[in-house]
């Protein structure tokens, strides 16, 4: 992801898709 919006849709996707979420810092990060 680019910015932190997008890290936030990408983790909302792994999360419906039963997927882990992403690293807490990486989420942070936007990456």
């Amino acid at each position: 992801p680019e910015t932190a919006a997008d890290a936030v849709v990408a983790n909302i996707a792994r999360i419906e898709a039963g997927a882990p979420p992403l690293n807490a810092v990486d989420f942070t990060r936007g990456y």
